[in-house]
């Protein structure tokens, strides 16, 4: 997969990676600090709605048990100015002072009533009347304050009975009161908190029995933790009450997912802006460099590039200067070579004499027209020696067998023309010194010399026949000199 991806990237032009880069570069920084703060922020505002909810739950908690604190203080000062006689009507200002208390009971040691004081129902006790359960009177025995569970009224609304104890004639008996905890309801439900978190009020077994939303009323709570649920409790002491405040996490991380948003708009702008700079960056930095290939690739196919005009001091703008330069030269170079093969063309195919490359395995690798004409093999792919000189096997004084021959292999060979007529031909073979390997690096000179040794043999034939002519010339002479002495001598 690497290897894919970097194949791909090193494909691509470098316009193409300079905004990659840029692009990259750009946002990944921005997307790990925003996901750092984020976290860190989203971590501190956790712990402070945490802080929070638990400080509004702690008051919440202190005003409740401060509110039957005082009303058990209220049933101490009552039972103490009952026992003095000071107040006969102490009961009735009692409930006029509270109105959470809905009736007082005052019991015997044995746990029945002695005096009732109700708001709504008649003061006056029945016969071995016991106001409690056995577990609460068994709580009672041993604890100074009792708490009895939430019940209802006949009204239907919700109740809960209290009792202290107090030492009358040596025995311990006991005054009570029901407790009214609608308004304790009312306080809760009232409170509206702005931030759409919720508090409910839990019993000893679960139940709710005071919640900002009514249909959640006396309905069994689960305890089981929630994930989208950012929440803490407390306990009221003495009441085995639980305090609860919970609020949705969509909601309470509102802010810093709004943060987080507004952050990837800015996030978004940013990467446009860089985006655009970034192609700014690239057309700028690659544009002399397309600039230059294309140039190149003009010079690879051979035509004359367009000079590079770039109105820079920078290195790129000097690297165009160069290639003008260099280009010029190039041209001016190419200008000459095309003389100068125009020339070697010219002699070679002018010269009277067949010219070849050679490699050093005797393969000929290249022949002037003129040599391909005397040539009648047909395949052309044969060593030199059989090509050339019709042998199988290499000549012994070849400068190509024996690099240490100082000679150039000057020798005279006989071959059979087109129409079976012998030809003669001087051989010889040059080691060129900077060849390229395989291209051929010996050049064999080939020349035809059947007319000028034909010339020399008739040359040699008239210089035998112009010599046997002044020999009878001679000869004749001697003979006519005794002759003329002869004749004069008969005429006397």
């Amino acid at each position: 997969m690497g290897g894919k991806i970097r194949n791909l990237l090193s494909s691509q032009p470098i316009r193409i990676k300079v905004l990659v880069f840029g692009i990259i570069m750009s946002i990944i920084p921005l997307l790990l600090i925003s996901y750092y703060y984020y976290s860190n922020v989203k971590a501190d505002l956790e712990n402070r709605i945490l802080a929070n909810q638990k400080l509004v739950l702690q008051n919440l908690s202190s005003e409740i048990e401060l509110e039957f604190n005082q009303t058990f203080q209220q049933l101490q000062l009552a039972i103490a100015l009952k026992q003095q006689g000071k107040q006969q009507n102490i009961f009735y200002d009692l409930l006029k002072q509270n109105e959470s208390i809905e009736e007082i009971v005052v019991m015997d040691d044995l746990g029945y009533v002695q005096r009732k004081v109700s708001r709504y129902n008649l003061n006056l006790p029945l016969q071995n009347e016991k106001w409690f359960s056995d577990s609460f009177w068994s709580d009672f025995q041993i604890k100074n304050r009792t708490y009895g569970k939430v019940e209802f009224n006949q009204f239907g609304q919700p109740i809960m009975k209290i009792m202290i104890p107090y030492i009358e004639d040596g025995k311990q008996k006991g005054i009570g009161a029901v407790i009214q905890l609608q308004k304790i309801i009312g306080k809760i439900s009232s409170l509206r908190q702005e931030d759409s978190s919720y508090l409910f009020l839990l019993d000893e077994d679960g139940k709710v029995i005071a919640h900002q939303d009514y249909s959640q009323l006396w309905k069994k709570h689960s305890n089981s933790a929630k994930s989208d649920i950012l929440g803490v409790q407390t306990e009221i002491s003495g009441l085995d009450w639980t305090f609860v405040m919970e609020q949705p996490a969509t909601i309470a991380y509102e802010p810093i997912n709004h943060l987080f948003r507004n952050g990837l708009y800015v996030a978004a702008i940013a990467t446009i802006i860089v985006s655009l700079i970034s192609v700014y960056a690239g057309l700028y930095f690659t544009t002399p460099i397309i600039y230059l290939e294309k140039g190149m690739n003009y010079l690879k196919a051979g035509r004359k590039p367009a000079p590079i005009l770039l109105n820079r001091q920078d290195e790129l703008g000097k690297l165009a200067a160069s290639f003008n330069e260099m280009s010029n030269k190039l041209k001016e170079k190419s200008l000459r070579l095309e003389q100068e093969k125009e020339r070697l063309s010219v002699v070679v195919n002018g010269i009277e004499a067949g010219l070849a490359l050679v490699t050093k395995e005797y393969q000929v690798t290249w022949m002037n027209p003129l040599l391909q004409n005397w040539i009648h093999h047909q395949n052309l792919n044969l060593p030199c020696f059989t090509l050339f000189g019709g042998k199988q096997e290499a000549c012994e004084e070849c400068p190509i067998t024996c690099p240490e021959l100082d000679a150039n292999g000057n020798s005279i060979m006989k071959t059979k023309g087109v129409n079976e007529e012998e030809r003669m031909f001087n051989h010889r073979i040059f080691p060129l010194n900077h060849a390229m390997k395989g291209e051929g690096e010996f050049l064999i000179v080939i020349e035809d010399i059947t007319e000028q040794k034909q010339i020399e043999e008739k040359m040699i034939q008239t210089d035998k026949l112009s010599a046997l002519g002044l020999m009878a010339s001679s000869f004749a002479h001697e003979v006519n000199n005794p002759l003329a002495t002869i004749n004069v001598f008969a005429e006397i």
